[in-house]
């Protein structure tokens, strides 16, 4: 039986080839980057019944997307 729901934050970024990709982030990432002027967030929901895996997952895009190697400066 399924009790809990998992929460998980994503984001645009770049990675070191200049190709733009979605990464997981932190939690305190995610916040600070949404708090970014035209940061915008998407939903979405999965469930998979047959191995009890639900999850949330939410991405954050950025108007000025960062690097890869700078979401480190997200972190609070």
């Amino acid at each position: 039986m399924i009790k809990a729901i998992d929460l998980r934050f994503f984001s645009h970024c770049f990675n070191e080839q200049g190709e733009q990709e979605i990464v997981e982030v932190t939690e305190a990432q995610f916040l600070a980057l949404k708090e970014t002027p035209n940061a915008s967030i998407s939903y979405a929901r999965h469930s998979v019944h047959t191995n009890g895996v639900r999850q949330v997952c939410l991405t954050v895009d950025v108007e000025d997307c960062p690097h890869l190697e700078d979401l480190e400066r997200f972190k609070s």
